[in-house]
């Protein structure tokens, strides 16, 4: 922890002056870089001698800093820092007012297939996504036929970007493929019918929960050998249209066909509670998507005839906020206390998570698919249903 002070010393603002008085760090004159001019003493012995005292005394280094050295922060500081630094310059939730959103076509929603598309990354360019039409040969698909309309819900990529997870099969598999590859790695059959929605836990990434027509929930662990199933979690009327999970927290939670938001232990797959919507209508009520946050909080979204609603409640069951829409919502996604929302209608949304009061709003023209955020939480990722993809950069 010294380090800074050593430095000060030898290479930098104590090495001369008074600061090294005050140090004890005094030499000889002549061995300070400048101090004498060798070239300019004509005397032969009076040039010897000089050469003599710096070959016994030494000479010290370079003068390089004129401030103090910071000292070396701990491995804690440093992650800190980096944390507040991530936090303030480039979570683009919390400056709206640079948002600008550049489109890129993927593909077309007629296309009975998953594309992956590779580009190549130029860091001199100005923004960070640029198609390379020329490598046409690193476009991968994935065929089906898959037994439902696919949708984000079906589909899992792992944080690595090398394995996609891949429901809604008529044989109630779910498919493991390898990305670069296209190739298909593992099938998996646990449940007893068509696997409606996958969710990854989103920091450890390690576990991930699925949803089935079946009206069960499974909890599983991603390993080298594949999928290994942990817990089956169970109690619902219908099927199950929406999961999702926080191994760190403990939690799991489904919505389901019939209404209602069950919630879960992962470790043990123990039932906790069940929660409904606030009444709204008489109609039947469907549960859509549904976030978790790390604050344990549950947010989810779901209609029944014409009417579309959002609902915010506490891993206890106590409830927060509800509002209505005058649209489907079709995507979901919380970070911290802000909850981003997209809708058939092409509207993306931020609010606040507690109040689900509009902090801001960006109209995209064209229904919404879903919604991510990249890691550093610097874009936004908005696929449409069209098959473009749209990047906010902030």
């Amino acid at each position: 922890m010294n380090l800074h002070h050593w430095i000060d010393l030898i290479f930098g603002y104590k090495q001369t002056g008074k600061k090294a008085v005050e140090a004890m760090n005094v030499f000889y004159y002549c061995t300070y870089e400048g101090a004498v001019n060798l070239d300019r003493i004509m005397d032969h012995a009076e040039r010897e001698a000089l050469e003599g005292m710096i070959n016994n005394f030494g000479q010290t280094p370079c003068q390089l800093l004129k401030d103090p050295h910071p000292r070396r922060m701990t491995s804690g500081e440093i992650s800190s820092k980096n944390e507040a630094m991530t936090s303030t310059r480039t979570n683009i939730l919390n400056r709206t007012h640079c948002w600008k959103s550049y489109s890129i076509n993927i593909s077309t929603d007629k296309d009975p297939v998953t594309f992956v598309f590779y580009w190549q990354f130029d860091k001199k360019a100005s923004f960070l996504f640029e198609r390379d039409t020329s490598e046409l040969s690193e476009i991968r698909n994935i065929p089906g036929p898959f037994n439902t309309k696919l949708s984000q819900s079906h589909l899992v990529v792992t944080y690595d970007g090398k394995f996609l997870f891949c429901g809604g099969h008529w044989d109630n598999s779910i498919i493991i493929y390898n990305i670069a590859k296209s190739k298909v790695l593992m099938r998996v059959i646990k449940h007893d019918d068509i696997v409606t929605c996958l969710s990854l836990d989103p920091r450890v990434g390690r576990f991930m929960i699925s949803g089935s027509r079946d009206t069960t929930s499974i909890v599983w662990q991603i390993g080298s050998k594949g999928l290994i199933p942990l817990q089956v979690l169970s109690g619902h009327d219908k099927a199950v249209t929406c999961v999702a999970i926080i191994f760190e927290l403990d939690i799991a939670v489904s919505g389901s066909e019939d209404g209602s938001v069950n919630v879960y232990t992962v470790k043990e797959g123990q039932y906790i509670r069940t929660i409904y919507p606030p009444v709204m209508t008489d109609d039947p009520f469907t549960i859509s998507l549904i976030q978790l946050s790390y604050q344990g909080d549950i947010i989810f979204s779901g209609h029944c005839s014409e009417t579309h609603s959002l609902h915010v409640f506490t891993v206890n069951g106590h409830y927060i906020q509800s509002i209505t829409s005058d649209h489907r919502i079709t995507a979901l996604l919380s970070s911290d206390d802000l909850l981003l929302s997209g809708d058939e209608n092409g509207n993306l949304i931020l609010r606040g998570l507690y109040n689900l009061e509009i902090i801001k709003e960006l109209p995209l023209l064209l229904p919404i698919s879903g919604v991510s955020l990249t890691s550093d939480n610097s874009h936004i990722l908005v696929p449409l249903r069209d098959g473009k993809l749209i990047v906010i950069a902030g």
